[in-house]
């Protein structure tokens, strides 16, 4: 089994110089398998954790590419994820809008 990592990174959330030591990583590994000499698949193990200064969260992204239901489930919880990241990100910059106006320019 031959395994080959895709990504791995690591972030700070806040800048250096402030108080909340949050950061988010994330890795990728892909392992291709064989069954009976041959090609069967790869097995793609995913992680994302994030963390603030009391807590860590680690979300398992794991897929078999081998079954695309399960392809497709993975990549609705990122889309859900991503979503929603957005959707606090709106929300958050309408209120401060309310408050300084727009921010487009800034």
């Amino acid at each position: 089994m031959k395994t080959r990592r895709l990504l791995a990174k690591r972030a700070f959330l806040n800048p250096v110089n402030h108080m909340d030591d949050g950061w988010i990583k994330y890795v990728v590994y892909a392992r291709d398998y064989r069954q009976h000499g041959h090609h069967a698949g790869i097995d793609v193990d995913a992680k994302l954790i994030i963390a603030d200064c009391s807590r860590t969260i680690t979300l398992d992204l794991d897929v078999d590419c081998n079954y695309p239901k399960e392809y497709k489930q993975r990549m609705d919880k990122l889309n859900k994820l991503r979503q929603a990241i957005d959707d606090i990100q709106a929300a958050i910059q309408q209120e401060y809008e309310k408050v300084h106006g727009d921010t487009e320019n800034e």
